[in-house]
This record gives structure tokens, sequence and C-alpha cells, in this order.
């Protein structure tokens, strides 16, 4: 799944202004949830310590830090950014 609103390249272009350089396509997650269902479920998680809302490459994005979906789990870093028609993710 990709966006109607932008293409591959724009996409991995955002995840690199983002800070993650060197990704493929098929390294991102797809999905119809928004922004705000990403942070909601940020509540119902064992640990997030910080959510931060950004724009990268003019698309409206959240960065949750110190992610940690269930106890006992590795923590990590989720980048979430908005195309318009779907949403992409990165761990």
């Amino acid at each position: 799944m990709t966006s109607a609103n932008a293409t591959e390249a724009q996409i991995l272009e955002a995840f690199s202004a983002a800070g993650h350089d060197y990704l493929d396509i098929s390294d991102l997650v797809f999905t119809h949830e928004s922004l705000e269902d990403f942070r909601v479920s940020a509540t119902t998680w064992a640990e997030c310590k910080a959510v931060s809302n950004e724009t990268y490459t003019g698309f409206n994005a959240v960065e949750f830090d110190g992610v940690q979906v269930n106890p006992g789990k590795q923590r990590h870093a989720l980048t979430v950014i908005d195309f318009g028609d779907v949403r992409a993710s990165y761990k």
C-alpha cells in the first residue's frame, strides 16, 4: 500500500527528514489509522516516554519515544507520518 497523495520517493524523503535514512518502502508499515488513533493507543501502552508533533517535508507526523507496548518487551522509538489517505510508520 502506498499513498495517492505522495509518491514512494516523497514518502522515503519524509522519513529521511525524520532521521531514518536508507529505508526501503518495504521497511514501512502502512495503515488507515489516524495520527489521533496512534496518540490514543499510546495511552494504553506499557510505557511511552514522550510524544511530539512534527512536520517532515510538509507532512504532519507524530514521534513517540521510549515505546514499550507490553511489559518486558524492548523499548523503541516510533515515527508515524500522515500522507492524507494513509499513515506510514517505522520503528
